[in-house]
């Protein structure tokens, strides 16, 4: 038989309850994402090629090291491999809409009553960039159309130290693109050789990069945030996961601040102390 005939037999590790389990409680207890059983297919298909690639003969073979060796890279290469980063620029546009028509206004309207004029916003579980880099586009797009003496920080924040390099480079294919008005695509954005590409050096200069498990048991910030983007990550978390990251939000928004989370999440409004606007979208305040 010709050898391109042959048919290749993939190896499968097979993972037991109790292995899935292991797994599953090793991501619940470093990074606060909850698995349920519904996910055992998901973590033996994602694994399955990284054990056989290492040699690993079951999945208490790989939890073992992981346990013994107490390698934080390790875990973190764990989490990133579980774990879907797929995104693109002005996702789930309804946001950045209320952002461009309620948000920025407010905040323009309110400049004389605010002490500092630096308007900062943190994008919690950034991914490799995209949702930081369409508030910065926006923003730089609507306040360069005024003299209002505002400055913008935008914090990006991620536990994966990959995305968070591809963030940095700050290089994506056109299909993440696909809502970039033409105008802004040609003022902020450099096309590169091989259909893809850069964000401008002056919108990169806007956002902050830094990796943080939102699990710590405290943010490192001094300062309140007039936003915060959450979106499509506590959808990971049980409820006293999500319940304990709410609070921290909070505390880190400034009084009339905004906290946006994804559509498909909600908070529950008897426990939270944010006001519900709409949809995903909270205020600390009146």
């Amino acid at each position: 038989m010709d050898w391109q005939q042959t048919p290749v037999y993939y190896e499968s590790i097979p993972i037991s309850n109790k292995e899935f389990a292991q797994i599953s409680g090793l991501m619940y207890q470093y990074f606060g994402i909850n698995f349920s059983e519904k996910k055992k297919v998901l973590v033996k298909t994602r694994l399955n090629q990284y054990l056989i690639n290492h040699g690993y003969h079951c999945f208490n073979d790989f939890y073992q090291n992981l346990v013994s060796s107490a390698n934080p890279a390790l875990l973190l290469d764990l989490a990133e491999r579980l774990t879907t980063n797929y995104t693109f620029f002005f996702r789930e546009t309804e946001h950045f809409h209320f952002l461009l028509k309620t948000i920025l206004p407010q905040i323009q309207k309110n400049k004389e009553e605010r002490e500092n004029k630096t308007i900062r916003i943190w994008s919690a579980g950034c991914s490799s960039g995209e949702e930081p880099y369409s508030l910065a586009i926006l923003l730089h797009d609507y306040f360069s159309k005024s003299f209002d003496p505002f400055e913008f920080k935008i914090l990006a924040t991620d536990i994966s130290l990959k995305v968070l390099e591809k963030a940095q480079i700050g290089i994506y294919p056109k299909d993440v693109l696909k809502n970039v008005p033409d105008r802004l695509l040609k003022n902020y954005f450099t096309p590169l050789d091989n259909d893809a590409y850069q964000v401008n050096q002056k919108i990169k200069e806007m956002v902050t990069i830094r990796r943080l498990n939102l699990m710590s048991a405290k943010f490192p910030f001094h300062e309140s945030f007039d936003i915060i983007f959450c979106r499509n990550v506590m959808i990971y978390f049980d409820d006293e996961s999500r319940k304990k990251l709410i609070q921290q939000y909070y505390q880190h928004t400034r009084e009339g601040g905004y906290l946006i989370i994804g559509h498909s999440e909600s908070l529950h409004r008897r426990t939270t102390l944010y006001q519900y606007i709409q949809p995903s979208i909270y205020r600390k305040g009146n």
